[in-house]
């Protein structure tokens, strides 16, 4: 058998390169949130970078997931009829339009149209979750304010309001935690806090799964118009791929090349880019 024939995507050796993958992403991961002091001036608390970074790993988990489906669709339909069989070429493919294309697109979409769409009209802040402590702080003033039989002072009742974010810094919860904020977008964010406080809307849990909803959404529209572009130039870019990278190669080099190396680097391009996108 020729290394064309031997590349197998699912199987004992593919499960475990895909394995090591996945632990060399958390690696990376764990790298990127113990320099952010370093390279940003500040770091997240590691609960706010598990739910930022975490929406993304949904994602990618299901993007790879319609990568190792495409590549066995495209290898078994078009093998048949093209000679166009080997899944590790198609799966790179997949990679390439996610890794570069896929995030380039969807990180504009999201920065320049969806969030401020998401933010003034339905109140929803990416990378924005609930903060107990504000909340404690928040009820905290209408207990003091009951139990004494007094209005409060508006300056004492900010105070009591206030708090200090992730960063460090003096938010307002009035604001949806952004000092100065105004605005509809900050308006909705307020009423949001309302709302979350009276028991009419979830918790940090709500808002995580409504935020990866969304980013998920994003993703599957980006990536099935890619598909359909692949399949209009999948005969030179297969081809060109194949020859360059794979033709010299045995099954289990392919896979290494194909699930490990270049997955590698397009992942942390990937991770790095839409992190920024997808925080506060």
């Amino acid at each position: 058998q020729t290394g064309e024939d031997q590349c197998a995507l699912v199987g004992a050796f593919g499960l475990l390169v895909q394995l090591s993958l996945a632990l060399c992403i958390g690696a990376f991961l764990m790298s990127k949130w113990a320099w952010e002091a370093r390279l940003y001036g500040y770091r997240r608390k590691f609960s706010v970078f598990t739910l930022d970074i975490s929406k993304q790993l949904v994602a990618s988990a299901f993007t790879h997931g319609l990568n190792i489906l495409q590549a066995l669709l495209f290898a078994k339909f078009l093998g048949a009829v093209s000679m166009e069989s080997n899944q590790c070429v198609w799966y790179l493919i997949g990679l390439l339009c996610d890794c570069m294309f896929s995030t380039l697109t969807c990180a504009a979409l999201m920065e320049s149209v969806l969030r401020p769409l998401l933010l003034t009209r339905y109140g929803i802040d990416m990378g924005s979750y609930a903060d107990f402590s504000h909340h404690d702080v928040h009820l905290a003033a209408h207990v003091i304010t009951l139990s004494a039989g007094l209005a409060c002072d508006a300056s004492t009742y900010h105070i009591l309001e206030s708090g200090a974010d992730a960063d460090g810094r003096h938010t307002d919860l009035q604001t949806g935690g952004e000092p100065g904020a105004s605005g509809i977008g900050a308006e909705k964010r307020a009423a949001k806090r309302e709302a979350m406080l009276s028991g009419a809307e979830g918790s940090w849990l709500s808002e995580w799964v409504l935020q990866t909803g969304i980013w998920c959404g994003v993703v599957l529209c980006v990536r099935l118009l890619l598909t359909v572009l692949v399949a209009l130039v999948r005969h030179p870019l297969y081809h060109f791929l194949y020859v360059s990278l794979f033709s010299n190669l045995s099954g289990r080099e392919q896979m290494l090349e194909a699930l490990v190396a270049a997955p590698l680097l397009g992942n942390m391009f990937q991770l790095s880019i839409l992190d920024h996108v997808l925080k506060k």
